[in-house]
């Protein structure tokens, strides 16, 4: 993670914080069970055309699973102060994120033994492999926060902040609001 933030100084009663962080995380997770499996189907049919169907598969087998996520995230805010007096300083402020996850799924099979079966022939083969590889998937996210809010200090000892956080995402539509978040935090 990165971080870097500039203060302003715009004029003695107003301030401006510009901000940037960079994040990027992996997060891996491997595993691995042993599974012994057994399935059976069948059914038939006495109409007018006949049929008969049978399949049968008993397998060992251990399962690895690889699965593998990164994240990349660029977050850009920038909020300003204004102090109207000494007890009153109003707050207000803009942050604007992108991220993107990619996602890798690799699952490697090691069989011991599969016997498959049906009405007319039965296959057994014995210690070999299969591997299931899906298509790497990216997901990509923009968020734009509003942020407004009021500063209350009736002594020095004791600040009182308010906010008001909309956050709005983009979509296929459009821009949608999937938050709209409150906040009250004394500090002493």
């Amino acid at each position: 993670m990165v971080t870097g933030s500039l203060q302003w100084q715009l004029a003695p009663n107003v301030k401006t914080f510009l901000g940037l962080l960079y994040e990027r995380r992996v997060a891996e997770t491997n595993t691995s069970e042993s599974v012994l499996a057994d399935r059976f189907s069948s059914s038939r049919y006495s109409g007018v055309y006949p049929w008969n169907y049978f399949d049968s598969t008993a397998e060992a087998k251990t399962l690895t699973w690889d699965f593998t996520a990164r994240l990349k995230r660029f977050t850009l805010p920038i909020y300003f102060t204004i102090r109207t007096s000494k007890v009153v300083e109003l707050l207000f402020g803009l942050s604007r994120t992108m991220s993107e996850w990619r996602a890798e799924d690799v699952t490697l099979a090691i069989f011991r033994y599969r016997v498959q079966a049906n009405r007319d022939s039965v296959v057994r083969r014995f210690n070999f492999g299969e591997r299931y590889t899906q298509p790497p998937e990216n997901i990509s996210d923009v968020r734009t926060s509003l942020l407004a809010g009021v500063t209350l200090t009736p002594s020095p000892l004791f600040h009182v902040r308010m906010l008001v956080t909309p956050t709005f995402v983009n979509t296929y539509d459009g821009s949608e609001l999937t938050d709209w978040g409150r906040y009250g935090s004394p500090s002493t």
